[in-house]
């Protein structure tokens, strides 16, 4: 199957989005994407991949996606201190 540059929805290749994984949401968060086909698409955040449906995906930007991962992260920093 050839992988498409870019499709109808509008995602792209090495664009940042949201994954909300429909398992529990055990794998949700952000990851770029590597390859898209006509209906599901490769992702990948640097320590897994995944190969998702467009509908589970929400587009972002990478500026969105820094400051909801500082956020993230600082929320589990100060539940830490507070145990």
């Amino acid at each position: 199957m050839k992988a498409y540059i870019s499709n109808k929805i509008g995602f792209k290749v090495r664009d940042t989005v949201y994954w909300n994984d429909p398992c529990q949401g055990f794998s949700s968060g952000y990851y770029k994407i590597v390859e898209l086909y006509s209906d599901f698409c490769l992702i990948s955040n640097n320590y897994t991949e995944a190969e998702v449906y467009y509908c589970e995906l929400e587009k972002c930007n990478k500026k969105t996606a820094n400051n909801k991962t500082l956020k993230l992260k600082r929320n589990r920093i100060k539940k830490r201190k507070t145990k």
